[in-house]
């Protein structure tokens, strides 16, 4: 049972300290630690509870690698702390990770699934379904890709190279040196953070829309995938920018991820075993469309020379052989649509400001967590 509240900790002058709380022990100089550096931007949470109280530290958006915690580790123990006076809630999800006061969570599937139905109805309807399984494709991939990092623009560069770009609805926003016609180019405008917190999906009209004018709102943008793209493509290439070798430990599994697992079929760069992973959440991914063995090679490179032999292998087939592939497929995003409705639903909060609602519904994802993890932090619940 938890009775007590749970505080964060904000950091000024190089110290995070509790807000109108006066408690030195937790109130320690981080500023040289790794502390700082591990969580930047992030949650550092106190739990008080039956008289006792545990520091919480989250990775919520960027997953923990271990090598990180065991630095971590090590400085709280010489701050003078035991490892039942706090814990790490990660989204790292890898299987290998055991620690004793380690927590592995998905917080973004829980973050996806609540946005996704306040924004969007992505549990389709027959209407839907039978539109997306008879529109003609023009296209045969989809891809978005806002920031600059490497896979990403390795990814743009065999895609040209392989003379797949015509035939791809490609989104990058920077230039890329000696594909000057190519890029930067967008199937989504870019808008300043002050206008918009997500500023990845809005539709530029001169890319796609043909027939007029495409109106879609801004938030569906930001938490789904148009239909006015889905009924045009067989499949998204999904590029992560979070890499890692199988030995390293670390599994990320982004919110990119559901958006495409409820949306379209999918082929994805990222970690080895993110694929393993979601089947073992019950979601299902496109066997039916692509080899799915580069979910098992542990070389970066080799990996994305396999995830882009299969996309070009797939772009080589006949319209007919490509749309087969599909309908095949078609299933599984239904099905992973009731696999996300069943996540755990974060509260509906009548609050305007997005940062005060994310501060909320990540100390309620906190407790939860806590308190489905008693084996590892009974003793304060």
């Amino acid at each position: 049972m938890i009775d007590g509240s749970i505080r964060l900790l904000h950091y000024r002058g190089g110290r995070y300290q509790l807000k109108d709380v006066d408690s030195e022990r937790f109130s320690c100089d981080f500023e040289e630690s790794p502390i700082v550096k591990i969580y930047p931007g992030q949650g550092i949470y106190l739990l008080f509870n039956k008289g006792k109280s545990i520091l919480i530290f989250c990775g919520f958006d960027d997953p923990l690698h271990e090598y990180l915690y065991l630095e971590q580790r090590k400085y709280m123990t010489d701050l003078g702390f035991s490892t039942s006076d706090w814990i790490v809630i990660s989204t790292n999800l890898h299987e290998n990770l055991n620690y004793d006061n380690w927590i592995n969570e998905p917080w973004l599937q829980w973050q996806c699934k609540f946005d996704f139905l306040k924004y969007t109805p992505f549990e389709w309807t027959e209407d839907h379904i039978k539109y997306l399984k008879e529109k003609e494709r023009n296209f045969n991939l989809l891809s978005f890709n806002r920031t600059n990092k490497k896979p990403r623009e390795e990814f743009i560069k065999e895609i040209v190279s392989r003379n797949l770009w015509d035939t791809s609805l490609i989104s990058v926003h920077w230039p890329i040196k000696g594909l000057e016609d190519c890029t930067p180019k967008a199937l989504d405008l870019f808008s300043e953070p002050s206008v918009n917190h997500h500023p990845d999906y809005f539709l530029n009209e001169e890319d796609v829309g043909k027939d007029g004018v495409v109106t879609i709102s801004g938030n569906i943008i930001d938490f789904s995938i148009p239909f006015e793209l889905l009924e045009d493509v067989f499949f998204m290439a999904n590029c992560d920018s979070l890499w890692a070798k199988r030995e390293d430990n670390f599994l990320a599994v982004s919110e990119k991820c559901y958006k495409v697992l409820v949306s379209t079929p999918f082929i994805l760069f990222g970690n080895t075993g993110v694929l393993r992973y979601l089947k073992r959440e019950g979601f299902k991914t496109s066997p039916y469309m692509f080899d799915e063995s580069y979910d098992d090679i542990s070389d970066n490179n080799e990996r994305f020379l396999f995830v882009m032999n299969e996309i070009e292998k797939f772009c080589q087939l006949s319209y007919d052989e490509k749309k087969e592939k599909y309908i095949k497929s078609f299933d599984n995003i239904l099905h992973n649509q009731k696999v996300l409705l069943n996540t755990p639903d974060l509260p509906e909060i009548d609050k305007e400001d997005i940062e005060d609602r994310r501060v909320i519904h990540q100390k309620y994802f906190i407790l939860e967590v806590l308190k489905k993890n008693r084996g590892k932090v009974g003793s304060i619940i």
